[in-house]
């Protein structure tokens, strides 16, 4: 027997992609409530879960208990630490304030008429779990945090001469085998700790906030902490504070909070705190104070990786998303690089920031991050072939990095084949949980659809239990159930008392008209069925058996089946007691065309130009693709560049491409048909991208190093052209020092002659074909004396000029009188 009440539902911490991560639960997993019991026998205090399953096709199929064939209603309870609570159990008005604070009196007698009601103590609200029921999931475990005001031993509380401390709890494994992982409670000293709101970043990090009062202290708001590496059970960095009240409340009227809130930001680190306290003594006109903090090592560079989904069809397109945070400091030279299964074909990959090449490795340079930075990376990828795919994606820095353990991620995703049975595997289920044999012990169900002939469709179920040796055993029912059309149908095995005879139905569940009860309605015969010593169960359906005459078609391509799962059943008396049941997944129909015999399109690629200086722009095509099936086309064209940039899947058959260094790149292409079959060649074409024409134009100048005033000066400019091409438009531009004057000038091709009012010498030479050289002698009259610096300078208008450090050349002449 349980007393039911200050059940608490979990609040899930970590999802999406970001700084984090940490994923969402397993598909199909429940929610958790608990509560606690305070049992006045010793070792018999408790915590108690329930898990809460809802079948939102079928409500009737929800459930709210210990997860186990007829357990609704029932908890799976977990032991724990004896603790006792505190003020009495805090369940009457008179108990429950009981907390001390500065200004309580503790002579006062509030029976008396005006005076406040209890007086000026604090409630504890001891009786129930405090906010939040926090959950992660780090993919090796899922974790549960909780907390409530217990008696910590001998004190001063109002009633009860107690003390209030925060007992917290981290469980783990909450869908399995739940067990507290660690426990204590939290009261370093005589002052009174309650209404403690826990939660856990993504490190694995705890911290507990909480109000902090006692006979000769304001209510004040504290934090304590502790860090996943620290020894378990203790909050082992100490206690912090957010702020000292400087008030107290008084005519308390039975609440203090209701309650408190500490969360985790999306950056995965950064603890957020909300609670109440009293900037001045008075009654109900309180503060509310929001504090931040976060822990060390948490916020060091990090990566995640996450997929669109953990069941694909084969042939079908899905997602890999990495995220990437800094944490508390900026980094330098942050690089990802992602190894894909070889069983999937990249079609694309975008970047927050940065560059990435690659296509079996994808290496994303993002360069330096600031602090709190968060990039993602998104691979879109093609399933070319069934099995459990594992990609990793790793973070590599050029600055330090405090932990490496979080820089590396995995995830697995299972690819389907729904053309050969089992096809996809929609829930698995451990061994040695059934309440019955090992015939009737649920490992797995799955669900297909092989083909049998055009215009035909039908599902394929299977079911595995640990075995069916010698023969099925009499008297027993094998089930998969699902839903359809808003009908919650079943295919199932069943044995008469003689188990050499089986019989395989199909029917649905729906409320009998008289009493109200679900009851199994059996249509009929499924179309067939079999089974095998090794406990594997199949049973085929036709589509047209499902509501052949309702409202909704029979399942077809796109049609969504959900709330997959297994049960196996005892005919005891009348009754079929349940023995073994597993979690429940969706399906996905892919329809009679998917699985019909196809030959794989081929790919083919031309580019054009095929050639020519870089930058190129290139066309490629593949628009003499193919599909040898009659009705059959081209679905999708990826275009693989090889320059490394990313490649790009469209549903056109021509891209456009610019080469932008000189190089050849071998271009591939690969198409996917109607039925997301790739083809099996990489149609491919060579592209040459040569050099752009280059001249390398030099100039010397040369002259004396000293002169006099009055005298002419002859310097000497030699201009070459060093190649390869010919250059055209050449000029050399001679800027004279001041304080000289213009002799002459003369050049070995095209003409020269000084710029009116100015101080240059300009000599239009034209073409200089490669190695072609043109001097230029030019004399000048200094008019005082000093240092004298002449500088020649040498262009053209075409080609490019790749060397610019010999464009110009100058002398300097000492002038004296």
């Amino acid at each position: 027997n349980y007393i039911y009440g200050g059940q608490l539902p979990s609040d899930l911490d970590g999802t999406g992609v970001g700084a984090n991560f940490r994923g969402a639960p397993p598909a199909g997993e429940p929610n958790f409530f608990m509560q606690f019991v305070d049992s006045t026998t010793a070792g018999k205090d408790k915590l108690l879960l329930f898990k809460f399953h809802v079948d939102w096709t079928n409500p009737t199929n929800s459930t709210f208990g210990n997860g186990k064939p007829n357990g609704n209603g029932t908890p799976i309870e977990i032991p724990v630490a004896d603790f006792g609570l505190v003020c009495n159990g805090d369940q009457t008005v008179e108990d429950r304030n009981c907390i001390p604070q500065v200004d309580a009196d503790p002579n006062a007698d509030y029976s008396l008429p005006g005076m406040p009601d209890i007086g000026d103590y604090l409630d504890s609200i001891g009786d129930r779990l405090m906010y939040r029921l926090a959950y992660r999931n780090f993919g090796d475990h899922e974790s549960l945090v909780l907390n409530h005001t217990v008696n910590a031993g001998p004190g001063d509380t109002w009633v009860g001469n107690g003390h209030a401390g925060i007992r917290w709890y981290e469980l783990r494994s909450p869908n399995g085998m739940p067990a507290v992982y660690q426990q204590s409670t939290f009261a370093p000293d005589a002052a009174h700790r309650w209404m403690g709101s826990i939660a856990m970043d993504s490190a694995g990090d705890i911290a507990l906030g909480y109000s902090k009062s006692s006979v000769s202290t304001h209510p004040a708001i504290d934090y304590a902490a502790r860090l996943a590496s620290d020894p378990p059970n203790q909050m082992t960095l100490g206690e912090g504070t957010i702020i000292n009240g400087t008030g107290s409340q008084q005519d308390t009227g039975r609440r203090w909070g209701d309650y408190s809130s500490i969360s985790v930001d999306p950056n995965g680190c950064t603890f957020w705190y909300t609670q109440e306290y009293y900037a001045g003594t008075g009654t109900f006109n309180w503060a509310t104070r929001i504090g931040s903090f976060t822990l060390p090592i948490c916020g060091d560079p990090q990566l995640s990786l996450s997929a669109s989904s953990s069941l694909v069809r084969e042939r079908s397109d899905f997602t890999y998303t990495i995220g990437v945070t800094t944490g508390q400091s900026p980094v330098l030279g942050a690089t990802v690089s992602d190894v894909l299964p070889s069983a999937v074909t990249l079609l694309s990959v975008t970047s927050s920031r940065g560059s990435c090449q690659g296509t079996g490795t994808v290496v994303c340079n993002l360069g330096d991050l600031p602090a709190g930075d968060l990039e993602t990376i998104t691979l879109n990828v093609h399933s070319k072939a069934a099995g459990n795919l594992t990609d990793t994606a790793t973070l590599s820095l050029s600055s330090p990095d405090p932990n490496l353990a979080n820089n590396t991620a995995s995830v697995v995703t299972q690819v389907y084949d729904p053309c050969v049975p089992p096809g996809a595997v929609v829930a698995t289920d451990p061994t040695g949980d059934q309440t019955g044999t090992a015939q009737q012990d649920l490992t797995s169900v799955a669900i297909a659809e092989p083909y049998f002939a055009p215009n035909t469709n039908k599902l394929v179920f299977t079911m595995k239990v640990q075995n069916l040796s010698p023969a099925p055993q009499p008297n027993a029912y094998w089930y998969e159930h699902f839903s359809y059309g808003g009908v919650t149908w079943f295919v199932d095995m069943e044995t008469a008392s003689n188990p050499t005879t089986q019989t395989f139905n199909y029917g649905f569940f729906a409320p009998d008209p008289t009493t109200g009860v679900n009851t199994e309605n059996v249509v009929g015969l499924a179309d067939s069925g079999t089974f095998t010593p090794d406990g594997t169960i199949t049973i085929t359906l036709s589509n047209s058996k499902l509501d052949p005459d309702g409202p909704t078609p029979p399942p077809s391509a796109g049609s969504l089946i959900s709330g997959i799962h297994g049960e196996t059943r005892n005919l005891v008396g009348v009754l079929l007691v349940l023995a073994d049941s597993t979690a429940g997944g969706s399906y996905t129909v892919s329809g009679n065309d998917f699985c019909a015999p196809n030959t794989p399109p081929t790919a083919a690629l031309t580019a054009v130009p095929n050639s020519g200086p870089a930058p190129l722009n290139v066309t490629l095509s593949g628009s003499g693709s193919s599909d040898p099936d009659a009705g059959d086309s081209i679905a999708s064209y990826t275009f693989y560049f090889g320059d490394g940039a990313p490649p790009a899947t469209q549903p056109g058959p021509t891209v456009a491409h610019t080469y932008n260094n000189p190089g050849t790149y071998h271009a591939t292409l690969t198409v996917t048909d109607s039925h997301g079959q790739e083809s099996t060649n990489a149609a491919s074409v060579d592209i040459q991208a040569t050099a752009p024409p280059s001249a390398d134009l030099a100039v010397v100048k040369a002259g004396p190093a000293t002169g006099h005033v009055g005298q002419s000066i002859t310097y000497t400019i030699t201009a070459h052209n060093n190649g390869p091409s010919t250059a055209t438009g050449v000029t050399l531009a001679d800027t004279m020092p001041k304080n000289t004057g213009f002799g002459s000038v003369s050049s070995t091709q095209g003409t020269c002659a000084p710029r009116p009012h100015s101080q240059v010498v300009m000599c239009n030479i034209g073409t200089m074909g490669n190695t072609a050289t043109v001097t230029v002698t030019l004399t000048l009259k200094p008019t005082t004396k000093g240092k004298f610096t002449n500088m020649a300078s040498v262009a053209a208008t075409s080609p490019n000029d790749p060397v610019s450090t010999n464009n110009t050349s100058s002398v300097t002449t000492t002038v004296s009188p």
